[in-house]
């Protein structure tokens, strides 16, 4: 999403050339050393973060919290026909 209008071009190359690496340990060099220049530049500085607190009916199936958010799989999430009510 690059709120913050990030530009590097070294990051921009190295984004292209992890795409085409295969081999995990030569593509976490490449995502380290893009880590280790947007640490260099600190494009934005997050101050805060919000607690959230989700509540969902516990008949609802195929909910699998990540750290990327609940709601990365919602289109997985479904009520057993059993448990629906009528």
């Amino acid at each position: 999403m690059n709120l913050a209008g990030y530009k590097n071009s070294e990051v921009d190359a190295l984004w292209m050339k992890a795409r085409g690496i295969l081999d995990h340990a030569d593509k976490i060099a490449v995502y380290h050393r893009i880590h280790s220049l947007i640490f260099d530049d600190q494009p934005c500085l997050f101050l805060f973060t919000n607690d959230v607190i989700y509540a969902v009916d516990k008949r609802v199936r195929g909910i699998t919290p990540t750290p990327a958010g609940l709601f990365h799989n919602l289109s997985y999430w479904f009520i057993p026909k059993e448990m629906q009510e009528q």
